[in-house]
């Protein structure tokens, strides 16, 4: 090979190589020495132990203290488990304000939670719940807006559910959503299972997965899970016990309508019987009570509400204590009933509630 044509031959090579390789040195620099942007992940689990962007919401009405995250494993993958708690009802906050950034916030327009259910005797019960968004750009004031969820199969199980957004999220104004399961008998939560969360989504209107960030941490309105201030509160005796059958009512028109619309809820107050013994433990003995309103904005007819409801606190072998909302614009109560089928003979107190 002639000499000259083999250094033209070796230029050419080294040309070529630095034409293809020349971007990125070995180091994995480019050639400039700018850092490489690191490619952001599309989905935030737990394998990583970060779950300060979840937090319980205790200022729910009926939400119960007694809930804790726990670090678990489910379906061989990282989990926060939330242990049933009986009938009560968890609801869990997740910041949504902290897992994106402030530019793909208000693109998000689809949640994936993937999560899964499981009891302790193993048998599988479906769970159907829903999803409360917070949004807007009043911290203060953010718009709720809800979607359902469910897990119906052991086949799915955990499972991605697709919960669509319908007020989009704004930056900076710390917005959330929030995880309540509801159902899991086909009526009515009784804590038969234990939920798992596995990780989150979020999908723009095409579809397409937005990046989250890893290190996620809390952002979340002042006194998101502040329980409420009580108002000051008075009682007015009913002076309907003990009762001593099944369903028992009373005349509600004894009451003065005044007396009415200033109560905030209804208190039944329970006592052991001799053996110590109390039925009014969860919602298995059918115990419910009956509200009929007439007048207001206040539902009209028979309103049926179990122990379970979001408008119940329940403090077992105790008392039930039912809010009753919107009673100031009432203008007539016609009837109101307790139902405690085996249990009525532990019932000692009835009283409404007022606001000072």
């Amino acid at each position: 090979m002639n000499r000259g044509f083999g250094r033209i031959l070796t230029a050419l090579v080294m040309i070529a190589a630095l034409a293809l390789g020349g971007f990125a040195l070995a180091d994995g620099q480019p050639k400039d020495g700018a850092p490489v942007a690191p490619v952001k992940p599309t989905a935030i689990d737990f394998s990583g132990g970060n779950q300060a962007f979840l937090r319980l919401d205790r200022a729910q009405r009926g939400a119960s203290a007694d809930f804790t995250l726990e670090t678990a494993e489910f379906d061989g993958q990282p989990a926060v488990k939330i242990a049933a708690q009986g009938s009560k009802t968890p609801y869990i906050g997740v910041s949504a304000a902290s897992l994106l950034s402030a530019d793909d916030l208000p693109k998000a327009a689809t949640i994936v939670i993937r999560a899964g259910v499981e009891s302790a005797t193993g048998e599988f019960w479906p769970v159907t719940g829903s999803v409360f968004m917070y949004t807007g750009n009043d911290p203060s004031a953010l718009e709720e807006s809800e979607a359902k969820f469910g897990i119906q199969s052991p086949d799915s199980n955990p499972k991605d559910m697709y919960v669509r957004i319908e007020k989009p999220f704004a930056a900076g104004a710390s917005n959330y959503f929030v995880i309540q399961p509801s159902q899991d008998d086909g009526t009515a939560y009784t804590g038969k299972n234990d939920l798992y969360i596995l990780g989150f989504k979020f999908l723009d209107a095409d579809g397409v997965e937005l990046p989250v960030n890893p290190e996620a941490g809390e952002d979340f309105p002042q006194g998101y899970d502040e329980p409420p201030e009580e108002a000051p509160t008075d009682e007015y005796e009913l002076g309907i016990a003990p009762f001593k059958s099944d369903w028992n009512n009373f005349n509600s028109s004894e009451v003065p309508l005044d007396v009415w619309q200033g109560a905030v809820a209804l208190l039944v107050e329970f006592e052991p019987r001799e053996d110590g013994s109390s039925p009014i433990e969860t919602n298995f003995d059918g115990t419910k009570f009956v509200v009929q309103v007439v007048g207001g904005p206040a539902e009209q007819g028979w309103r049926e509400v179990t122990l379970d409801d979001p408008l119940v606190e329940f403090e077992p072998g105790k008392s039930v204590k039912l809010y009753l909302d919107d009673m100031d614009q009432v203008t007539e109560v016609q009837n109101v009933g307790i139902g405690c089928w085996d249990g009525a003979d532990t019932i000692k107190r009835i009283a409404l509630i007022l606001s000072k």
